[in-house]
């Protein structure tokens, strides 16, 4: 949202800056923000939690321990745009363009369309990854072959596993078979930088 990390820079912008209304997103009983999703991020996000060091490099080293653990999974996703059966790598549900950490996952996503971006990370080789992963931190994962992404108000997913990890804004949480998403547009009012003008 452009707001500084500086506590009087961001001080400052609450005083002066402009406030305008945002969507946000619901994921079965929990409120997101920015994104929430299942299959490896949120298996990472769980190991994370417990990991007891924050920062990018205790996160880069637990996602790159893992991916050779990790095993894709079969779903069931359900919106207005189709019904279809997809085995994911990962599978964002993103209301802001990034995780975090200038990660993009969903470099076209507006908090004030109505809207949320489905991406979908289908299973990749390893060269696939060396070649792509500098994508997500430039803004052009939407180049990655193994990467789709459609938008839509609502989206259902029923997993194959009977329980697995979720996440809600990097928070883990462990969830049954069933997920129900949805925007809930122009709720919440946030107060970010002024736009300069040219």
């Amino acid at each position: 949202m452009g707001i500084p990390l500086d506590h009087s820079e961001a001080l400052d912008v609450l005083m002066t800056g402009n406030c305008r209304r945002i969507d946000a997103g619901m994921v079965n009983e929990y409120y997101f923000f920015g994104t929430c999703g299942l299959g490896f991020d949120a298996d990472i996000s769980a190991h994370f939690q417990n990991f007891g060091v924050r920062g990018s490099l205790p996160y880069f080293y637990i996602a790159v321990k893992e991916h050779f653990k990790y095993r894709p999974e079969d779903i069931r996703l359900i919106s207005a745009e189709g019904d279809s059966n997809i085995n994911i790598y990962l599978l964002t549900v993103a209301n802001t363009q990034q995780y975090g950490n200038s990660a993009y996952i969903a470099p076209q996503a507006d908090v004030q369309d109505g809207l949320l971006d489905v991406c979908i990370i289908k299973p990749f080789t390893m060269f696939q990854l060396m070649v792509n992963l500098h994508r997500l931190f430039n803004k052009t994962v939407d180049k990655f072959p193994a990467y789709s992404l459609f938008r839509s108000k609502e989206i259902a997913i029923i997993r194959k596993r009977e329980i697995g990890w979720f996440h809600v804004d990097g928070e883990p949480h462990r969830g049954g078979s069933k997920l129900k998403i949805k925007v809930i547009p122009s709720c919440l009012k946030v107060c970010c930088p002024v736009e300069e003008t040219a």
